[in-house]
C-alpha cells in the first residue's frame, strides 16, 4: 500500500504496477523481472528486490529503477530480498541470501540506512523481518 493508503502496488507480467483503491485502471510503474519482495515508503518510492543482486528503488510515479544496495560477493552474498521500508524514510529492513534457493536459517536480516549508506546485519539465521 502507498503511505497515504490511496494506492496498492503489485507485480504482473514483468512489470510493477499500481492501482487506485478508489477505482480506475492500473498504472505502470517500471519493468521488473520476477520480484522477491517490495515495499512502498513514505517518500513515495517503491523498494524492490529480484532473484539476484541488491535492492532497487523507483519513484512510485514511475521511471527507471536505481540501485539502492550492493551485494557483498566477497562474503558470498547472492541477493538482498524481502525489503521493508521503515517509518521515517531512511531505513530499509531486508533479508540477505547466500544461496539462490536458501533455507531461511541460511539467511540474515540486515538494515540499510539511506542517510549513511551503511548496511548492518541485525540477525543471523533469520528472514522476512517486519
Amino acid at each position: 500500500f502507498s503511505a497515504d493508503g490511496r494506492w496498492i502496488g503489485y507485480w504482473s507480467a514483468g512489470r510493477i504496477r499500481k492501482v487506485p483503491l478508489a477505482g480506475g485502471p492500473p498504472v505502470p510503474v517500471t519493468d521488473a523481472a520476477v520480484l522477491f519482495g517490495a515495499s512502498w515508503d513514505e517518500a513515495d518510492r517503491i523498494v524492490f528486490s529480484q532473484a539476484a543482486g541488491g535492492l532497487l528503488e523507483v519513484p512510485a510515479a514511475g521511471g527507471s529503477p536505481v540501485s539502492l544496495t550492493t551485494v557483498n560477493r566477497e562474503q558470498g552474498e547472492v541477493s538482498h530480498r524481502l525489503p521493508q521500508a521503515l517509518p521515517g524514510g531512511d531505513t530499509i529492513l531486508f533479508t540477505v541470501t547466500k544461496h539462490r534457493f536458501p533455507r531461511w536459517d541460511q539467511t540474515h536480516v540486515a538494515i540499510y540506512s539511506r542517510r549513511t549508506g551503511v548496511t548492518r546485519v541485525l540477525v543471523e539465521g533469520g528472514a522476512d523481518a517486519r
